[in-house]
């Protein structure tokens, strides 16, 4: 599960870059995010909808958490790469 969580965050964060998350509203923007997906998985529960998992926004949510932690200690804009290996940088994602 980590090992997919953390391809996910590599992925996403070659796409989207981390200015798309914390540059509009600070911490607080990850926060908007995870409730974003809390109601997400609210719907896709209560309502049976199909277009998209369940499962895939737990990761979303578990990613932000990540994201979060970064942020707080300041290692967010370092390098995410898909060919390290973890541990061998501490700044390294």
């Amino acid at each position: 599960i980590l090992s997919e969580l953390r391809t996910l965050l590599i992925s996403k964060h070659k796409d989207y870059g981390h200015d798309n998350i914390y540059n509009t509203f600070g911490d607080v923007g990850v926060l908007i995010r995870v409730m974003d997906k809390v109601n997400r998985i609210k719907n896709l529960i209560l309502k049976e909808l199909q277009h998209e998992s369940v499962d895939d926004n737990w990761k979303d949510i578990a990613n932000y958490a990540v994201i979060a932690l970064m942020l707080s200690r300041n290692i967010f804009d370092s390098p995410m790469k898909d060919d390290i290996v973890l541990g061998e940088n501490k700044n390294d994602i």
